[in-house]
């Protein structure tokens, strides 16, 4: 890594430091100057096909030949290629992280590609929330800008295929302004399958189904859970507890077994039951899409702000009756303000003409 990390030329850009790696690829900040002063930074995602050049040889060990092995790698270099080229097509939605360009590459030995994604640069979702913390109202934002993203996409037929909180990005945040949350590094699905360690995945995609629109909204339901849970998966030991390689594994071991998931220890109730069924084990039991998703996660913001069953407003006293002569009287005469009359001074009542022309008579 450190080799490739000095050698990395890409466009007069230069390597500033690393910032992650995982089994697709490895991610750098890079930086360009402009010769007046200005740097420009951005990230560079670097993704060899194969992973590793004894992976070829290993390919070839299983009965196919050289030429079998390229064509395979090529098609997943396409299917790569096509999946970026449609992100770019839809890099005006906010909740996308936006890609600037890419370029492919060929290996000097013809036995693979690199693929090179430079995008803006931004913190991911576990950098941004160690100096950070979440209340109920950022999480609930979080799920509706991810599910944001997944309608644009899945509206398109694109199907992301690995959701994690390393794949979700922060923006924005800037004095008062708010943050946006963004999902990036598209183009991973046809790999989906095979990664086995990822614990956001649906548990029907780790048994080897291809990746769908519901195991994506799985996968979101999953980081919410994830981030009310101390940023700890399911099954595993919650903070300070340290969470070993064995703890991760039971824990994938009970989700493939369909075991119940308890509940993320914060929360309401009503976003508990959100996330609950967003990573329900039978994809029948999920959310239709992400949209009935999006809706249902955003009614328990709008219940925050009325009265809980538990403190009830008392009841308002039942109105005043009155009798119906006197109801039509009220109403037949307008209302007139009253003038009181002092207590020291009497008045005398004017005789009316009638009560004379009796007094005369």
């Amino acid at each position: 890594m450190e080799e490739r990390f000095r050698n990395l030329d890409y466009q007069n850009w230069k390597p500033v430091r690393t910032l992650g790696s995982d089994s697709y690829g490895t991610v750098y900040e890079i930086a360009r100057d402009d010769g007046f002063g200005m740097v420009d930074h951005a990230a560079l995602k670097v993704l060899s096909i194969p992973a590793a050049p004894e992976d070829f040889d290993a390919l070839v060990a299983e009965g196919r030949t050289p030429e079998e092995v390229t064509a395979l790698l090529h098609r997943q270099v396409e299917t790569i290629a096509r999946q970026l080229m449609a992100v770019d097509a839809i890099s005006d939605e906010p909740n996308l992280l936006r890609c600037e360009d890419h370029v492919i590459r060929a290996h000097a030995d013809g036995r693979g590609w690199d693929i090179y994604v430079r995008t803006e640069l931004l913190p991911s979702l576990p950098d941004y929330l160690r100096n950070h913390p979440h209340g109920e109202a950022d999480i609930i934002r979080l799920g509706a800008g991810l599910c944001s993203a997944l309608e644009t996409c899945h509206r398109r037929g694109i199907v992301h295929g690995d959701i994690k909180p390393r794949n979700v990005f922060v923006g924005g945040g800037n004095f008062d302004e708010q943050v946006t949350y963004k999902l990036g590094d598209f183009g991973m699905a046809q790999f989906s399958a095979v990664d086995n360690t990822n614990d956001f995945m649906a548990p029907e995609v780790l048994c080897g189904a291809e990746v769908s629109p519901a195991s994506d909204l799985y996968s979101v339901g999953m980081v919410l859970y994830w981030a009310l849970n101390e940023r700890r998966i399911p099954f595993v030991p919650l903070p300070p507890t340290a969470v070993e390689a064995s703890d991760l594994a039971i824990a994938r071991e009970q989700r493939l077994r369909g075991d119940p998931l308890p509940e993320p220890l914060h929360g309401s109730q009503a976003l508990k039951n959100v996330v609950m069924r967003a990573c329900a084990d039978d994809p029948a039991q999920r959310y239709a899409s992400v949209e009935e998703f999006r809706a249902a996660l955003q009614q328990p913001s709008r219940n925050r702000h009325r009265p809980s069953a538990g403190r009830r407003r008392p009841p308002r006293p039942p109105p005043r009756t009155r009798s119906p002569a006197r109801s039509r009287r009220h109403s037949a005469r307008p209302c007139r303000l009253r003038r009181r009359t002092p207590k020291s001074r009497t008045t005398q009542r004017k005789p009316s003409p009638s009560s004379l022309a009796r007094s005369s008579s």
